[in-house]
């Protein structure tokens, strides 16, 4: 599969699931070069490149605002080609929950993309939502993604 799932369970009965293909910018740049000589084509290469590094900020932004910033207690777990637990405390600085996550993230086999970070991130922010006017005592996700 070019793509990926993610699909989530938590606490007080929280759902969620998404997916996306991830490997767009590969069959573009594969069309670009399919394109006879142009003028434009060097152009369209930048293009999809500048659209490449506007994902990956969004994903930056999004993952700080809604993954390091959950701002409550819980214990997250991560599965399929992933494979991690991290407990947030709400009381830890959001520079040193960055870091951690941020290793573990990188110490993993795969390579967490900029989509999957998208999805992760809004996965948070629904949990949150979903949460937020309960009891946030012993709070619990499980995600996983199949890449």
């Amino acid at each position: 599969m070019i793509g990926f799932e993610l699909n989530a369970t938590g606490s007080h009965g929280f759902k969620f699931s998404s997916s996306a293909w991830t490997e767009g910018s590969i069959w573009i740049k594969h069309a670009f070069k399919a394109v006879p000589k142009s003028p434009l084509k060097g152009a369209q290469g930048s293009m999809v490149d500048a659209i490449e590094g506007q994902f990956k900020k969004l994903g930056q932004i999004m993952f700080w605002n809604h993954v390091v910033n959950f701002g409550m207690d819980l214990h997250l777990t991560v599965k399929g080609d992933f494979n991690f637990m991290y407990q947030f405390k709400a009381s830890k600085p959001a520079e040193q929950i960055s870091r951690e996550l941020l290793k573990i993230i990188a110490e993993q086999e795969e390579d967490m993309g900029d989509q999957v970070t998208l999805h992760l991130a809004n996965c948070f922010k629904n949990f949150q939502l979903h949460v937020i006017t309960g009891d946030t005592n012993n709070l619990k996700l499980i995600v996983d993604i199949d890449l």
